[in-house]
């Protein structure tokens, strides 16, 4: 029988979702493992990490340099070992930091999990940073940051985080070619010291996690030993600009311009935070967006721009971003300061409201695809200090949000005379 491909089929909502809760497990030692069991195939990921980033050390490349030379090599195995290991098994493992968090992560299957488990403990707690390897990554790192120095947007992006945190502030620091050619061999081992040989990390521990799985996990991290307890990050309020400042940055020759310009707001424990997200979605979080619609699709000034709410404890922002050609720099900030004075002068219809809390819900929904994509979740809000009840508050809130709410809070969080602007380009 050939079905009716001349009707669509029914739309209906997702109803109430809901989402399964984490197990936590403190191991004696101080560790805590989080375990995210979910799924049908017989695959995990350990993900680890540990509350130290960018931002809370002296040299965010050294820190970058220290976690990238992990798999290099330990007393005990070559990094050339430990690469077949992980490759013989079909696992794959990953590093990398962020401002607050260092981290390591592999994915396995469960069959193979008992070959990948000891590796990782080894290049936690024994690497040997070999000093000519730690050049030939140094020099890779040099050779990135010349090119990322030399793109508008990233050289915006340092301009926004002055005006939006301050010039002195942690997430501000950054590091020359030339400072992180100094850097050695002892400073990112007297890193590994510091953080990942002194507190005891994070776990997440995701997918289909059997008891017998579970047991060798807690059994093989327990065997570590760390120097402190664990320890929060220092928490730096930021010092932002004066309401309307504006910051360029000169690149000759450059035939795009990045722009990026922000709104400090309110912090992410405030009862308006949710409700405001699906404002920020309504003016540039999704294809169809108001942003999108106006300055990509209608007046083709940029392939793309982005609106979206900055979730940190040092304060909370709402994020715009593009670039585009450089003729068309003062008529993209103009069309934006517009929408935001529409979406607070007019309210938002309903065919629209409607569209953005079905983009909403739907990404609520993915977090439930796959235990994959549960970690991922509950990793951002427990970094956050929330829990599951966000997910339900948040599902909530889509249900209850009118056109006049989204009007009032643009007017009291979206006025663009409080847009700090950050323009890099020729």
């Amino acid at each position: 029988m050939t079905p009716d491909r001349s009707t669509p089929p029914p739309i209906s909502d997702f109803g109430n979702l809901e989402i399964p809760v984490p197990r936590s497990i403190t191991l004696p030692n101080g560790i805590v493992i989080h375990v995210i069991n979910a799924g049908t195939v017989p695959v995990n990921n350990i993900f680890i990490t540990w509350n130290r980033g960018e931002a809370d050390v002296d040299s965010p490349a050294a820190l970058n340099l220290m976690v990238s030379c992990l798999t290099e090599g330990t007393s005990g195995r070559s990094g050339a070992e430990i690469a077949d290991i992980f490759e013989s098994n079909g696992s794959w493992i990953k590093f990398g930091t962020s401002l607050h968090q260092s981290y390591v992560t592999a994915y396995s299957l469960n069959s193979n999990v008992r070959e990948i488990v000891p590796v990782l403990i080894d290049i936690i707690s024994d690497p040997v940073f070999d000093n000519d390897i730690f050049e030939i990554k140094k020099n890779k790192y040099i050779t990135d940051k010349k090119i990322k120095l030399e793109k508008v947007i990233y050289q915006a992006s340092l301009g926004i985080i002055d005006l939006n945190y301050g010039k002195n502030h942690p997430f501000a620091i950054e590091e020359s070619p030339e400072e992180i050619a100094r850097i050695t061999r002892n400073k990112i081992a007297g890193l590994h010291h510091d953080i990942i040989a002194t507190y005891p990390p994070v776990i997440y521990l995701s997918g289909l996690i059997d008891n017998q799985l579970l047991d060798f996990i807690t059994e093989s991290f327990s065997k570590l030993q760390f120097k402190q307890p664990s320890s929060p990050y220092k928490v730096v309020q930021r010092q932002s600009a004066a309401s309307g400042s504006v910051v360029r940055k000169s690149m000759p020759d450059k035939k795009q311009s990045g722009i990026k310009m922000v709104i400090p707001t309110i912090p992410f424990d405030h009862p308006d935070y949710i409700p405001l997200q699906v404002a920020v979605t309504a003016l540039g979080g999704y294809f169809g967006s108001r942003l999108v619609t106006n300055i990509r699709e209608d007046k083709g000034y940029t392939y793309g721009i982005t609106a979206r709410l900055l979730s940190l404890k040092e304060g909370c922002s709402v994020s715009i971003t593009c670039e585009c050609d450089n003729r068309y720099v003062d008529a993209v900030i103009d069309e934006t300061k517009k929408e935001l004075k529409r979406l607070a002068d007019k309210p938002i219809g309903e065919d629209e409201l409607k569209t953005v809390i079905s983009y909403l819900k739907s990404s609520l929904a993915s977090c439930l695809d796959n235990a994959f994509s549960l970690k991922e979740y509950f990793q951002g809000q427990f970094s956050l200090g929330k829990d599951a009840s966000e997910f339900y508050l948040t599902q909530e809130i889509l249900q209850k949000i009118t056109p006049a709410d989204i009007q009032s809070l643009a007017r009291k969080y979206l006025n663009p005379d409080n847009l700090l602007i950050s323009i890099a380009g020729s």
